[in-house]
């Protein structure tokens, strides 16, 4: 069974972002999507799989997951003081 589904990689990244950012966000509730923004040929699902990626391309990732997290924040910080 797949480790990281789509779901707990959003709640990984939000909860990445907070630690770096140092503040408490409450996440309460739910939403919506507007449906204008599906493409039309969206799965309802996506599911990967790291393992395969490494076997089949022979290929690993570089940097952690929280180092990217950490760019990218940092990126969005920088391009909000511009």
């Amino acid at each position: 069974k797949p480790k990281m589904t789509f779901k707990k990689l959003v709640k990984e990244m939000v909860a990445a972002d907070i630690e770096l950012m140092r503040k408490e966000i409450l996440i309460d509730g739910g939403g919506e999507v507007n449906e204008k923004h599906f493409r039309p040929t969206e799965v309802d699902l996506l599911i990967n799989n790291p393992k395969k990626v490494e076997e089949n391309l022979k290929w690993k990732p570089k940097m952690t997951f929280k180092k990217l997290v950490k760019e990218m924040v940092a990126a969005d910080i920088e391009l909000m003081r511009k």
